[in-house]
């Protein structure tokens, strides 16, 4: 079910799974990705109501009106989640998402019953993080309107999507490229800048110390952005982190193996 809120004058677009639960998790989407690459594992998750928004400047949601940063996306997520009033909630994202839940909840730990982090990205010292560093240098430093046929040029992202996929299976390869490509209509050359340039700031080493609540970490044993020695560092040092990999996947499985994920997940949420 689709719904739209306005708050502090950014449209968002969000939708709702399984309303008529009472339990709720509200799931972030990756980096230059929005709520459909979470899709089917939303629908797999029917006890609970799931709550998944194109994230301010990403897929069908409007810009915040400031910069796209860490510090920007957590004091307006503070405003999103209290608009649904709840006394309790699960928080879980993937990618990106899932490095923004971290944040949200190592500074404003209040309500969250259960923390599920899906291949976090917090090591920018990764071959293709230096790669993505160098490609939003890049941009930032070329004017408009260049820029925007810069970070939306469909075949440098079909690169990128190659390189980070490990699927071999080429109906789940050819979904993964179309969402990639889907996700090239709503583009915002400025906020992908912005938001890539924050990873460097955001101190996620502390933000894990700090956390209090029940985490759950899901890692792919073939993820080329978040490595097994990283997801091995960030369960260390996760008080009290529970671990789930999923074996022969790579970053993107949420798309390519959304079955797996909602196992996990549903695995994490049960077992707490």
């Amino acid at each position: 079910m689709e719904h739209h809120i306005v708050i502090d004058g950014t449209d968002i677009k969000y939708w709702e799974y399984h309303p008529e639960q009472q339990r709720t998790i509200f799931f972030w989407h990756g980096f230059r990705g929005s709520h459909r690459g979470l899709i089917e594992v939303a629908e797999r998750l029917t006890d609970y109501r799931v709550i998944v928004p194109d994230l301010p400047g990403w897929g069908e949601s409007g810009t915040l009106r400031v910069t796209h940063t860490f510090t920007h996306y957590v004091a307006f997520l503070k405003k999103f989640i209290a608009h649904f009033a709840l006394d309790e909630f699960v928080l879980a994202g993937h990618s990106f998402g899932a490095s923004l839940a971290l944040e949200y909840a190592a500074a404003h730990p209040k309500h969250i019953q259960q923390l599920i982090l899906i291949a976090p990205v917090v090591n920018a010292g990764s071959f293709t993080s230096r790669l993505g560093e160098l490609y939003y240098a890049v941009g930032a430093k070329i004017p408009q309107p260049f820029r925007r046929k810069w970070i939306g040029n469909p075949m440098i992202n079909m690169g990128k999507t190659e390189l980070i996929s490990v699927t071999l299976n080429p109906i789940k390869r050819q979904k993964l490229v179309r969402n990639e490509q889907k996700n090239l209509t709503y583009i915002r050359d400025w906020v992908e800048i912005e938001t890539y340039q924050s990873f460097y700031d955001a101190d996620f080493w502390q933000a894990m110390k700090s956390l209090s609540m029940s985490t759950t970490l899901i890692s792919a044993t073939r993820d080329r952005m978040t490595s097994l020695a990283t997801s091995r560092q960030i369960a260390a040092t996760i008080p009290g982190c529970q671990t789930i990999s999923l074996k022969g996947d790579g970053h993107f499985v949420p798309i390519e193996n959304p079955i797996a994920v909602a196992d996990a997940m549903h695995e994490a949420l049960t077992s707490s």
